[in-house]
């Protein structure tokens, strides 16, 4: 079934002009891609147990792990002091996410020397079509040597990668999960659907526990049993068109493939940012300022999209302090969380004119004092529509605030964050992240 429904594919699309009648996907995995740049830039991390997360201190997690760490059970999300116990010689590293973008943007210099479309899906991965000259197995396998060989040349021995190949990018994606490190998995019409077969529900992209749950309810247990589901029981099972789209992408639809976010252009309804407080800033005054940092990288990211906000929530998670001797006083007592919420009469995506809202709602945040410090902090704006669709308000000052704090975005791309309007200043304490999502073009905000 799966060579005579690409064949059906093919044949539906073969009026499009540059259409190729038999797309394939080259899909590219850097391996540990976070240690592994710190290996490579610093020669005490090789060859040892190597974690990188986001700030040194117990509390925190791994963001990535070394196949060193890996050997010892350690993984991304495997809490800090959990891993000193079973590693104790363990290296970790606090993150540096400009030094890892850096590396990014070179590997897919390297990849624009062999492809002609690249599309990059991640910090750490990305896929290319392959181009026509190179489908058949032969020449598949050795422009994935090449491009291996040019990795270790030009970034350095510890930048290993695994390598797919498959007729979409969602194959192209699972068959490179299934070597790693430095692997190179093909697929194609002499091995699937039976190369599906050998591999648990949970190694799909998209398939978590929550979902392997609910096709159980639905007597889907295995890969196999997936695929041998009609189009009908597959949206039965996941109540929805997404259970369609599954069937197509097992069976290599290019039409109807491996999505993991949202797509330049897309609609989105809410945008938020949280942050872990590191030990030194967990009072009072600190939860406040970061979370005046976090509403602007919020705000920044909202203009972006071109987008504006209507609504805002804070939330501040507090912990009791162990090292409080006396109990806190009844009328006083830190309890779980903190929530605050506030909405506009007209949306706007601008700094001065959320400011007058948030302000007023960080007034709110109580002190514990001794008892309870803030652990983390978060803000979410929601209600988000384009900007083209927000209604004119009766004060002329709104509309100048938007375009002043569209001005400023543009300076601050161009002079690498040299204006600083708001509250703040120039004097950041939130440090850059990468997000896990798929960005276009990874980005470096400027504060």
């Amino acid at each position: 079934m799966f060579g005579i429904y690409v064949e059906e594919e093919n044949e539906m699309l073969s009026h499009v002009p540059g259409f190729d009648a038999k797309p394939r996907q080259f899909f590219i995995d850097m391996n540990s891609f976070f240690t592994s740049c710190e290996q490579q830039e610093c020669k005490e991390h090789r060859n040892t147990p190597t974690i990188v997360v986001p700030m040194i201190t117990d509390t925190t997690c791994a963001l990535a792990a070394s196949y060193e760490a890996k050997a010892y059970g350690i993984k991304t999300g495997t809490n800090v002091k959990a891993a000193r116990t079973v590693c104790p010689h363990l290296h970790i590293v606090e993150a540096r996410p400009r030094i890892y973008l850096q590396y990014n943007a070179r590997i897919q210099e390297i990849l624009n020397d062999h492809f002609a479309t690249i599309k990059p899906l991640s910090i750490d991965e990305m896929a290319c079509t392959v181009p026509h000259i190179y489908q058949t197995t032969e020449a598949e396998a050795a422009s994935a040597q090449r491009v291996k060989a040019q990795i270790r040349r030009d970034l350095g021995p510890y930048m290993r990668c695994s390598i797919g190949i498959a007729p979409n990018v969602f194959l192209a994606k699972v068959a490179s999960d299934c070597m790693k490190p430095d692997g190179l998995t093909i697929w194609n019409e002499t091995n699937l659907p039976h190369a599906l077969f050998r591999l648990p529900l949970q190694a799909l992209p998209g398939i978590g526990s929550g979902v392997k749950r609910h096709l159980a309810q639905h007597a889907i247990y295995t890969t196999e049993q997936l695929w041998n589901c009609t189009r009908s029981e597959l949206r039965s099972a996941w109540g929805s068109v997404v259970g369609e789209q599954w069937w197509y992408m097992m069976r290599g639809s290019s039409l109807l493939d491996y999505a993991p976010s949202r797509q330049a252009g897309d609609i989105r309804k809410s945008v938020s940012h949280s942050h872990v407080l590191a030990p030194a800033n967990r009072s009072h005054a600190a939860a406040t300022r970061i979370l005046l940092e976090l509403s602007e990288k919020a705000l920044k990211r909202i203009r972006t999209y071109g987008q504006a906000a209507c609504s805002v929530q804070l939330t501040v998670k507090f912990v009791r302090n162990r090292a409080s001797s006396t109990p806190a006083p009844a009328d006083r007592d830190p309890g779980a969380t903190w929530h605050q919420a506030a909405r506009l009469q007209s949306h706007a995506s601008d700094d001065l004119t959320w400011l007058h809202t948030i302000r007023p709602l960080l007034g709110t945040l109580p002190d514990y004092g001794a008892h309870a410090v803030p652990l983390q902090v978060a803000i979410g704006y929601g209600d988000l529509i384009e900007v083209k669709d927000v209604n004119l308000s009766l004060f002329e000052e709104t509309v100048e605030r938007q375009q002043l704090a569209a001005a400023i975005d543009t300076l601050n791309k161009k002079y690498k964050g040299a204006v600083a309007l708001g509250a703040l200043g120039k004097n950041r304490q939130v440090p850059l992240r990468i997000p896990f999502g798929t960005p276009e073009q990874p980005t470096v905000h400027p504060y």
